[in-house]
């Protein structure tokens, strides 16, 4: 008895070669791939066309269950799937719903991420007289999968490693501000930036932000007196971190003692970018008679020893009577310029 009158419906009795055209109609309608073998050889004897479409190449039609790999494909570790281990064969060894991921090679010679379901297919006797597998494709899916487990662990990382700057940052706090209540104030305000600062990250999935934003959200509501001038420039979020920070000390340091304690002070905040790096100079205008510190505090420390390996530059700081400035520049490769050539200007 050929295969396909093993499916023959009940009702009114229509010729084999009327049903076979009626269910090879329905398997090729399918966008899922169908491969139908015999038993107990396990000879394929069919296979629909969108099988075809997904590997690029015709219907192999094995002769037997020990040629299956001739369909060449492989484990995720690597390793060639031998025949026996085709769902197709396993159903004919007697397993009732086998599947599989695997990654089948393309006539190209890519790999195509599916999953393969086996079922068999029984007489009226309830025997087994052959197996049929879906195939499906399932690239997109691993692609997602894969780029969840990348984001996940990214995550992970990003969390550490701001758990260990908010340590560090409370740590020296700690060592440089004895007064409970400024100690509070200035943590707080640190670990906000943070907060902030990891919002934008986010909102640029961690990769290129664009200079602007950092500086303007290291500033936070200074806006109105602080001026933001320079071209359009990017950096990576390691380096954005660091420079957010960087802008902050400044900043708290120009409220208590600089520029921005008097009414009439006002900062200064340009950059520009060229073939040796980005600068970026901060100056503070219209404020008090500064003077050189003569203790290095927690902003200083962070300016001058611990933010440029962050940023992959040099900072310098200069103590000048009519305002401190300071210098950040940054190495090719530790930025990026968009194509379009653009100003920002903020204030």
């Amino acid at each position: 008895m050929p295969l396909s009158a093993l499916l023959h419906p009940d009702g009114p009795p229509i010729g084999v070669a009327e049903y076979s055209r009626r269910l090879k109609s329905i398997l090729e309608a399918l966008p899922t791939g169908v491969v139908l073998a015999e038993a107990p050889n396990g000879r394929i004897v069919y296979g629909n066309s969108a099988i075809e479409r997904m590997l690029g190449h015709p219907v192999i039609y094995s002769k037997d269950k020990h040629s299956y790999e001739e369909w060449v494909a492989f484990h995720e570790n690597g390793d060639q799937l031998k025949s026996d281990e085709y769902p197709l064969a396993r159903v004919l060894a007697g397993e009732e719903r086998p599947e599989l991921e695997c990654r089948c090679r393309r006539a190209d010679g890519s790999l195509l991420w599916v999953k393969v379901a086996g079922v068999p297919l029984r007489n009226e006797a309830g025997d087994v007289a052959g197996a049929i597998a879906s195939i499906t494709d399932i690239d997109a899916l691993k692609a997602a999968q894969m780029q969840y487990f990348h984001m996940s662990r990214e995550l992970h990382h990003r969390v550490n490693n701001a758990l260990a700057m908010i340590l560090s940052i409370a740590n020296l706090s700690a060592r440089t501000l004895r007064d409970p209540a400024t100690f509070n104030e200035t943590f707080s305000g640190r670990v906000c930036l943070l907060g902030r600062t990891q919002v934008l990250l986010c909102r640029s999935s961690w990769e290129q932000i664009p200079l602007l934003e950092v500086l303007a959200t290291a500033v936070d509501h200074d806006l109105s007196r602080v001026a933001l001038r320079g071209a359009a420039a990017a950096v990576p979020s390691e380096v954005a971190l660091a420079l957010a920070l960087a802008v902050h000390e400044l900043k708290i340091n120009a409220e208590r003692f600089g520029a921005l304690s008097v009414p009439e002070g006002s900062v200064d905040l340009r950059w520009s970018c060229d073939e040796h790096g980005l600068r970026i100079d901060w100056e503070e205008r219209g404020g008090p008679v500064v003077h050189e510190p003569t203790r290095c505090g927690l902003g200083l420390n962070l300016l001058q020893n611990i933010l440029p390996p962050q940023i992959g530059g040099q900072v310098q700081v200069e103590f000048a009577p009519q305002g401190v400035r300071a210098c950040f520049v940054l190495k090719a490769g530790t930025w990026s310029a968009p194509a379009a050539d653009a100003s920002a200007l903020t204030g």
